[in-house]
């Protein structure tokens, strides 16, 4: 049977209070008897999908209405195209690492049961540790990667190679982000095309490249002028001649049930409530601009700095400041922190005498308190002394989340819930016996008094034992049927965070009682702190514990489960931490499809209430959407180019002159420079390195914008003299472009296609002026 082509799965599932029996069967059909799909596309799919083909075009549709399924079907009739004449590949973009399997799982299943395409399609993955596949049909990657392997192997990847490219989860291309810049490069090659064929009206179709863009949101923002200028800009940068989507009747009708309930908002967390606005554009932006003002006003834990004097940048230094003003200065929760941090450094100073203290100390990073402590344990955990070290390092990360959340109490509460993860407390005002005695005192005096409230953990477990209550009385209530099981997904900011109320959950009496268990989830390679991380088989172990759900059902995630995730038996969604934007919160209510799903908020803004940023989605962008004039855009796109036009002959002046650059032969001053040019104009500089078959260093420099995309290489014993290289040709070729007032014509990287020639290892190479292909 495996070795047959067309295989169909049927499951019948035996549902029993706490386990679950499953049996399997598999059955061939013959080809003829299939049909066009793994499943039939609905109505409005169809219909989206013959509005798309062969155009530039974006889908919005909300999450868990067959966006995937729509991109699939096109590619499978694109792929029935190229296979006749031609040998063009199609590239599928995932903004995370954690989606790349996810969607080729779910393209490869499609392709394979599609008429005249079958198993011979081969899906490939990149990115995430996967390296690139010799040879593909369809390629699955993940913007970063996809970037660098092009910029140092442009002969590889080149926009060329390609005939249709699938953003996911387009809106990702409007922040300062690899699919931003993977999108203006892609624009810069096709006015390359259009320039080589002497005008846009005779460029051929097939030497272009289809953009599919897929979002359930076009816009971060929050206004009306917001949303239009984020509209604007994607479509604009992508070149999208239509937006397809379609209205809630249209789906209803054609078989998708939305039937999750209303969001929830936890009253008690809030700062304020908003007054009641008007349906109208007039009444909710008053009411927007009420919120700014009553958060302007202070509705924030006494002693914290006002929200309006934040600024993210200067997070910790406006800390610093205040820790140096006076002990009053700060909250007195932080202030008992920091005397306990301090009594910690004297006695690791006893017990070392060349120890520097740690805090404040002249740190620029908020992570490396915490970072220098533990590897301090590291070096004392062989000679004695090394529970001190693990002592401030505890207290580090706490000061860490108190400085990033500002001080408010529910920050403080967080940091205090940390140290509890580890014994320093337990959760009731008794302190550890992990303390030493005079460290415990001070804790007590300073710290434990002062202890903020824990409402927000506590509203958590309320709303967890209510929903679990709910589905017992639902179930109870259904004629015999089981009730499907509470599958919750709790969103927070910070990667520690995970690990907290993780640890808060499966540590809560009450919630252990009623068989809640949870893990964590959050980006691979950025460690929550020195000691907690996560590598790539843990993702795939905690992702596949909670879909079983036979042990997991709670999952805690960051930002890093938002966006594309399918987890088909969530059913509830719990905003611990606010959304900032709509996109992150129609994502987040996205994750839970199974009927009756529930979204539950316990943080929100006082300026981005989720009232607000429903509708936004619902509301101004469906307008703009049903306004939309591919015609504006072209304006829009002629405006822009025009103000970049300008930036960058504003700019050039800051760029070192060719003739001194080959004359003193050192450079100096070229990065600098570049970047200081790359801040003025806007415009996006990245790096890529490769060793060639000499052993040397090859740096690529590339500087993109709407307008043009040129590119530096350079090659040497070292990588700092092979960027310096770089430079210098990057350099001399942006003086050439802006000065000279064209583009020149594109050509392959020397770095990435001539072979290397053996050289001394005093030698270095530099290559002729021209922009990157």
């Amino acid at each position: 049977d495996l070795k047959l082509q067309f295989l169909y799965l049927i499951e019948l599932r035996v549902r029993r209070p706490r386990r679950q029996v499953s049996f399997a069967f598999r059955r061939a059909e013959p080809p003829e008897r299939l049909v066009m799909a793994p499943f039939p596309l609905r109505g409005y799919q169809a219909r989206i999908v013959e509005e798309v083909q062969e155009k530039t075009a974006i889908v919005l549709l909300p999450t868990g209405a067959g966006k995937t399924a729509i991109a699939s079907e096109v590619i499978a009739r694109t792929l029935r195209k190229t296979l006749d004449h031609g040998s063009k590949k199609i590239l599928f973009l995932a903004p995370k690492c954690i989606l790349i399997e996810q969607q080729a799982k779910a393209i490869r299943e499609w392709l394979h049961v599609s008429p005249g395409l079958g198993t011979s399609m081969h899906v490939g993955e990149f990115g995430g540790g996967k390296a690139l596949p010799p040879s593909f049909h369809v390629l699955v990657s993940t913007p970063e990667a996809f970037r660098r392997k092009q910029m140092s192997e442009p002969g590889v990847l080149g926009w060329h190679r390609f005939c249709l490219v699938v953003f996911d989860e387009v809106h990702g291309s409007l922040k300062e982000s690899p699919y931003r810049k993977l999108a203006l490069g892609l624009k810069t090659f096709h006015s390359r095309v259009a320039a080589e064929a002497g005008g846009a009206g005779r460029v051929d179709v097939a030497e272009t490249v289809q953009v599919l863009g897929m979002t359930a949101s076009l816009s971060y923002g929050v206004t009306d002028k917001a949303v239009q200028a984020s509209v604007a800009q994607l479509t604009r940068e992508l070149r999208i001649a239509h937006i397809a989507t379609a209205s809630t009747e249209e789906m209803a009708r054609d078989g998708y049930a939305a039937t999750r309930k209303e969001t929830e908002v936890v009253e008690d967390t809030l700062r304020f409530q908003l007054g009641a606005s008007d349906a109208g554009s007039a009444g909710r932006e008053s009411s927007l601009k009420e919120a700014v003002v009553l958060s302007r006003k202070g509705f924030s834990t006494p002693g914290v700095v006002p929200v309006s004097e934040r600024k993210p940048h200067l997070m910790l230094a406006t800390f610093l400041q205040r820790s140096r003003q006076s002990p009053s200065a700060c909250t007195p929760f932080a202030t008992g922190l920091l005397r306990t941090t301090d009594q910690i450094q004297k006695e690791c100073r006893n017990l070392d005498p060349t120890f520097e203290p740690l805090f404040p100390g002249k740190t620029k990073r908020l992570g490396d308190w915490g970072t220098k402590a533990h590897k301090l344990m590291v070096k004392f955990s062989k000679r004695g002394g090394a529970r001190l070290f693990e002592l401030l390092e505890h207290f580090c990360e706490a000061i860490r989340l108190l400085i990033i959340g500002w001080e408010e109490d529910d920050a403080a509460c967080m940091a205090l819930k940390y140290l509890e993860m580890f014994g320093i407390h337990d959760g009731s005002g008794k302190v550890g016996n992990v303390l030493p005695p005079s460290i415990a005192a001070v804790f007590q005096r300073e710290v434990v008094s002062h202890s903020p409230s824990t409402a927000k953990f506590d509203s958590l477990r309320e709303v967890l034992l209510g929903k679990a209550r709910e589905r017992a009385q639902s179930g109870s209530m259904s004629k015999g049927r089981d009730s499907p099981a509470l599958r919750v997904v709790v969103f927070v900011e910070q990667r520690v965070s995970t690990h907290v109320l993780a640890h808060f959950i499966n540590q809560d009496p009450r919630l252990r009682a009623a068989g809640f268990e949870a893990t964590w989830i959050y980006a691979v390679g950025s460690p929550a702190t020195p000691r907690f991380s996560l590598t790539r088989s843990e993702e795939r172990e905690h992702l596949a514990a909670f879909r079983c759900g036979s042990r997991v059902n709670v999952l805690v995630a960051t930002a890093a489960a938002e966006e594309g995730m399918d987890v088909p038996a969530a059913n509830l969604t719990i905003s611990f931490d606010a959304a900032h934007t709509p996109v992150a919160h129609t994502q987040r209510r996205g994750r839970a499809r199974q009927a009756d799903s529930s979204n539950v908020v316990l943080s929100q803004r006082a300026d981005r209430p989720a009232e607000l940023l429903e509708d936004m989605v619902a509301t101004v962008q469906q307008k703009i959407v049903a306004n939309f004039n591919p015609a504006s855009t072209e304006a829009d796109e002629a405006l822009e180019r025009e103000k970049q036009l300008i930036r960058e002959r504003n700019a050039v002046g800051v760029l070192p002159d060719v003739a001194a650059l080959d004359a003193g032969g050192k450079g100096v001053g070229v990065l600098g420079s570049l970047n200081t040019f790359a801040m003025k104009t806007k415009g996006g500089l990245e790096e890529a390195y490769r060793q060639n078959n000499a052993g040397e260093w090859c740096c690529v420099l590339r500087y993109t914008t709407c307008l043009r995309d040129v590119s530096g290489e350079g090659a040497a014993v070292g990588r700092k003299e092979a960027k310096r290289l770089a430079g210098s040709v990057m350099v001399a070729r942006l003086r050439e472009v802006i000065l000279g007032g064209r583009l020149l014509p594109a050509r392959p990287c020397p770095c990435a296609l001539a072979p290397a020639r053996t050289r001394g290892p005093a030698e270095k190479q530099t290559f002729p002026h021209g922009p990157l292909a």
